[in-house]
Formats: C-alpha cells, structure tokens, sequence
C-alpha cells in the first residue's frame, strides 16, 4: 500500500557527497532488492550491513518493510524504531511502526504512533483523535458451588471505553455480584471501576486505577444490616522490549483493613503459526502484618485465525486479591485456595469479539477448615465502534 510512497522518498532524496564506498554498496543492492521485492535477500544484506557496521535510515526503512511483507512484525517494529533514530518525524516510519503495533496486539503502541503521523495521514489511515465511546463489553458469570450453606453467585458487569486522545484511554466499568451466605444472609455488591492509561513512549505505558465497592448485607433471620465500602486504589507500568512485556504494579485496599499487593510481571510471545504466548506473574500481599504470596501463570494461542484460546492457573490465598489492572476484586466471604481456567476468544467480526470462560475454585468457608468447590461460567462480548 506504501510502497509508492516509499519510491518516491527514495528518489528524491539524493545520496551524501561523503557517503562511503561500502554504504554505497550496500545503499544500492539493498535499493535494488527492495524494488524487486528479494525481501530474503534483502535481509540477508541487512546482516551483512550489520557486521560491516554499515546503518543508515532507508537502509532500516527497507529492512522493516521487508520484514513486514514476510510477516516477521517484531523484527518490522526494531527496525522502523531503528529508522527512527535517523529522522524522529518520518511519517512512513511511523505508519508501519503503527501496521505491526497492530499485527502484534500492541494497541497502546499503536495508538502512541498515529498520535506522531499529520492530520493527512490521519485521514488517509481513518484515525480519529477523539472518540467519546471507543468501545462497550459486557460479562455475565454464573457460579456453581457444592456448599450447603452457600448459594450459586451470580456476576453482571458492562464496560465502556472512551479515547480523549491517541495516547490517552479511560476505561469505565459498572458491575453487580450477588449471593446468599448462611442461607439467610443476602449479599448484594455494586462496583465502579475507572482505568485511565497513557503512552508514555513508543512501547512503555502507565495506568492508574480506582475500584469502589459498595456491599451491602442483609440477614432476615437476626434482622442485621449492614454496608461496607471498599476502595482500592491501582498503578501499574508496562515496558515492552522485542517479544517480552515486562510490568511492575502495585494496589492499596481501604475498608475494614489496609492491604498493600505488588506484582511483577513477565510476558513472552513465542514465534511461529500459532502465536504462542507465556505471562508470568509474583504478587506479594501484605495485610494486618501478614505477607502471603500468589503466582500466576497463563498461556495462550491462536487455534485459528479467529480463535484465541487461553488458559491459567493460580496459586495462593486469593482473599481480596487484585486482577486484570485493577478490574476485578476477589473479596467474598469465602477465599479461593486454587484456580485454573480456560477462556476462549472468537473475533466474530473485524469489530466484534465473543468471550467465554470456565474456572473451577477450591475455596474455604471462611473461619473453618471447610472447603468445598465452585464452578464458574462467564460470557460476553466485545463491541469496538
């Protein structure tokens, strides 16, 4: 699609008088496989290139392209970054750093790119600056248990995004969680999450969240009466370097107590067709002078091009813990021990995607040696406007 644009650059801008004979060597072979489209041959004179400490802008220009018309969008990224470096302002660099943000999932990255192209550009590509609703999702879950005295709970949230700029999102969620404890005891939860990111640079990304969670419990038998309020308080930075996405976040929990949760986040997206991809996650909790760990570890792939399949499994006491940036809250009566799920992703339509999940919890009645298991069925869906 830029490939005209692209010729056009290349002959009008003329070579250096100083330039050597070795980058005029390489200027030209690579020139000559990038019109004929010897995107291997090309890269391989890129290696050569590299050796010979040979590094100039058109030259990482037509590395990058070649590398994306192969497919290879991570090798695309490092060296349109590369051309950067040479021209901070080129509008074609940054339209393919923007094409393989895309085609590897890096929306912030993405997002952080089209902000750098003109407003010509902009409306070429059908980008748009603001967008009041970006996007709406919505999640029903239903839970399964095989407890006496603890009714199946029941989870409605709906989410909507808004875009004030390309490197600024905020993110909205209202939700309801349902539940009988004790047979008698209704416990009803309604819930507002606020998640506002921003692109700091090209691949590193700050987000800032609030969890309020207003529970109300209502015992008909002792005719007892009561509302607790919950808020949580979220941080989290995000450094993205080749294929791994590395993170640091950290959560502060106010109601009846104080809870501190740090984690430390690693990802991995593996080559190959199915696109595989490893997150590693550490928390440490910290509440009433108790520390406790939880490890996380998800992983997923590309069954089809229009199936994502993930799944995950977590270990520790998950009394209150934090996930998914803040989003959910764990924090009924009884604590999860052991989880593990699987979640599946079908992209119905270029903007619509369809979610459901299963997850088993081993947890514990709460002040007992008790434990007693759940089954959970989530559904919903993922509208981009």
């Amino acid at each position: 699609m830029y490939k005209p644009l692209i010729f056009i650059l290349l002959i009008t801008i003329p070579l250096h008088a100083q330039i050597t004979m070795d980058e005029q060597k390489i200027d030209s072979l690579s020139y000559s496989y990038y019109m004929s489209g010897d995107w291997k041959q090309l890269i391989e004179l890129g290696k050569v290139a590299d050796k010979e400490d040979v590094n100039f802008k058109h030259l990482q220009q037509r590395l990058g392209y070649a590398n994306f018309m192969l497919g290879n969008y991570y090798k695309t990224i490092k060296h349109y970054t590369n051309a950067l470096q040479f021209d901070p302002t080129d509008q074609i660099t940054h339209s393919y750093l923007y094409y393989a943000a895309i085609n590897v999932g890096d929306n912030e990255m993405a997002m952080f790119h089209a902000s750098k192209l003109n407003k010509e550009a902009q409306k070429v590509m059908k980008l748009k600056r603001l967008q009041v609703v970006d996007a709406v999702d919505f999640e029903f879950n239903y839970k399964i248990n095989d407890s006496d005295i603890r009714s199946n709970p029941n989870y409605t949230r709906i989410g909507i995004n808004s875009k004030p700029d390309f490197r600024f999102n905020i993110y909205q969620s209202f939700s309801q969680y349902n539940q009988t404890n004790d047979s008698t005891t209704q416990v009803k939860q309604n819930e507002y999450f606020l998640l506002l990111s921003y692109s700091l640079f090209s691949r590193t990304t700050m987000r800032f969240g609030y969890h309020y969670l207003n529970t109300k419990v209502d015992d008909a038998m002792y005719n007892y009466k009561d509302t607790i309020k919950t808020n949580v308080f979220y941080g989290n930075l995000s450094q993205r370097i080749g294929r791994f996405d590395l993170g640091l976040s950290s959560s502060l929990l106010t109601g009846d107590t104080i809870q501190i949760q740090t984690g430390a986040h690693i990802g991995l997206a593996l080559p190959g067709k199915l696109k595989p991809y490893l997150k590693s996650s550490l928390y440490t909790i910290s509440r009433n002078n108790i520390n406790r760990l939880i490890y996380s570890q998800s992983a997923g792939i590309f069954a089809t091009k229009k199936l994502w399949l993930e799944g995950e499994i977590t270990l520790g006491n998950l009394d209150n813990y934090v996930e998914n940036n803040g989003l959910y809250v764990y924090n009924s009566l009884d604590a999860t021990k052991f989880r593990v799920g699987t979640t599946a992703f079908w992209y119905l339509a270029p903007k619509i995607t369809l979610f459901a999940n299963y997850t088993y919890d081993k947890k514990q009645i709460t002040d007992t040696q008790i434990y007693y298991n759940q089954n959970s069925l989530s559904g919903g869906f993922i509208w981009k406007l």
